[in-house]
């Protein structure tokens, strides 16, 4: 569409210019009637990029993968109706993983709503508490300012590292245009994060000969920047970018070798967490009992109160925050000694053909250069207990942790990414997204998938529980019919197999081939023998 026209709906329009003079770059449209004032304006805006993504969930993922690096929000559109609840899983994930996200649902008129008219519910704050902010942008009812306004003030909330949601009612007819205007648009938006300056750290941290660990979670990477090598012991997952030689990315191997408990030497006085809560429940079973003294590093000033001993969240950048402590605390260097001591990964020495083995092998044969995305479940545990080349990013959605979005968020970061970006994923998740690329207009050339097939959710194999009920193989690990091979060439993907060792390097090999573009390797292994390989790591 020319530049020189747009929707001649205001709430659209106005809309669109606004969000575009704030910063907004990046859109994600999927096709509908009653979202065309939308599409309209999107497609006619010269500063805004639009994708295309038929399936609405898919969408909204793909759009928090967008604004996963640079941190500026990108918009996912859609049509009113049921569409409008397919956004509510990235908009939560986006809303506890601290991501910006705008959602824009296009609605039914207002006077209309639960009077019998068609793909009408009650959109206005659908999203209840799982989003930063909610507002319902009415062109019947709103000046052009009050729209300009409304409208900034939802950009700069999801700026902060947060999801928003502007519904907007349209009156038919919904497909005409009219010439650009004048609007007196307000320029610009900042964060207003604190990310500078000298943290006021609490006394309690500046106590002498403190024996401290730091427990890190997910960061965004827009959030990570380059990470933090730091001296302090940590428990520090891969995707926080948190590393050093007192730090260990799997609480479970650690604790796993310990009966479930932390040696008493490496009991901590004070716990600083950063990012998303960890993944060892039995770590955080261990600190209720405990009930070390908590802090928590996050520049919303938002803090999880893991085991209700949380004293004060410190709001601040958490890796500037992090590299500032270490100059100026005073810390207990025995503790610190006994912390490097420790063996941070599995040796998978003479380990047998496993999913253990797949990801170390993966990792040995990537460019350090990749940005590696992870799907939920055993695939987000893997990579904590295997050795990783330095200079690796990782990223997981640990928000809420499931497996709904993994795929679609990992083709929205690639599409905004000039670096090769691999998924890593199990078979089940693979499936459950599997829109993510098959519902997408373009999938990115730099975009690698390796799906490791170990014939359904192996994970329930690894938990006290399921395999008591009889019933794993019917409602737990639900073997997939899904062919990965079909599945591959459904999506428009080049497909590699693997079976062994040899093979996956040399998958991974012709995964980065120049020529491959977008491509999967499946790589086959057998579940029972990876969940013995799994469960005899962490008893060693």
């Amino acid at each position: 569409m020319s530049h020189q026209v747009t929707s001649d709906h205001r709430g659209a329009s106005i809309l669109v210019a606004q969000l575009a003079a704030s910063g907004l770059r990046e859109a994600v449209i999927s096709p509908g009637s009653r979202n065309a004032p939308l599409t309209i304006a999107f497609d006619a805006h010269p500063q805004i990029r639009t994708h295309v993504v038929i399936d609405e969930r898919a969408a909204a993922y793909y759009a928090l993968g967008l604004g996963l690096k640079t941190g500026v929000p990108a918009a996912v559109v859609c049509t009113s109706g049921t569409a409008s609840l397919n956004h509510a899983p990235a908009i939560a994930e986006a809303f506890h993983h601290k991501t910006p996200l705008i959602s824009i649902t296009a609605d039914r008129p207002t006077s209309v709503i639960e009077r019998g008219h068609g793909q009408s519910i009650f959109q206005a704050g659908v999203f209840g508490k799982n989003v930063g902010h909610s507002v319902v942008i009415d062109e019947c009812e709103m000046s052009n300012s009050t729209i300009i306004v409304e409208t900034k003030k939802a950009f700069d909330i999801a700026l902060t590292g947060t999801s928003a949601h502007i519904n907007v009612p349209f009156e038919e007819p919904l497909y005409g245009v009219m010439p650009v205007e004048e609007w007196n648009l307000i320029a610009g938006s900042k964060s207003e994060k604190v990310c500078s300056g000298t943290v006021d750290f609490p006394e309690e941290l500046l106590k002498p000969d403190l024996k401290v660990l730091i427990l890190a979670g997910s960061l965004p990477q827009y959030v990570q920047g380059n990470g933090a090598v730091i001296y302090l012991p940590g428990i520090c997952e891969r995707w926080s970018g948190i590393t050093g030689d007192a730090v260990m990315h799997s609480a479970d191997l650690l604790m796993g070798r310990n009966n479930g408990e932390l040696p008493e030497e490496l009991e901590p006085d004070v716990v600083i967490t950063v990012g998303t809560p960890t993944l060892s429940k039995a770590l955080r079973n261990h600190f209720l009992k405990t009930k070390p003294l908590h802090f928590h590093l996050s520049d919303s000033g938002k803090g999880w109160d893991i085991w209700d001993e949380l004293s004060l969240t410190i709001n601040y950048n958490p890796i500037d925050a992090l590299l500032q402590f270490q100059e100026v605390g005073s810390f207990n260097s025995e503790y610190i000694k006994a912390w490097k001591k420790l063996e941070k990964t599995a040796d998978l020495t003479d380990s047998p053909w496993s999913d253990a083995l797949v990801f170390q092998t993966v990792f040995d044969s990537v460019n350090s250069s990749v940005n590696i995305h992870l799907s939920n479940s055993t695939s987000a545990r893997y990579p904590q207990l295997i050795r990783a080349k330095d200079g690796l990013n990782f990223h997981c959605n640990r928000g809420v942790a499931g497996i709904d979005g993994c795929t679609s968020t990992a083709v929205g970061y690639a599409m905004n990414s000039d670096s090769d970006v691999l998924l890593i994923t199990g078979d089940i998740a693979f499936l459950y997204d599997l829109n993510g690329l098959a519902s997408v207009d373009a999938l990115p050339k730099n975009l690698k998938v390796v799906v490791i097939n170990n014939g359904g959710g192996e994970i329930f194999r690894w938990l006290n529980g399921p395999e008591k009920t009889d019933l794993v193989d019917k409602y737990f690990e639900t073997k997939p019919r899904t062919i990965v091979k079909d599945a591959a060439k459904y999506c428009g993907l080049t497909y590699f197999c693997a079976t062994n060792k040899d093979e996956t390097q040399r998958g991974v090999e012709e995964l980065f081939n120049s020529g491959s573009g977008p491509a999967i390797l499946e790589v086959i292994t057998d579940g029972l023998k990876s969940t013995e390989v799994y469960k005899k790591i962490l008893s060693r």
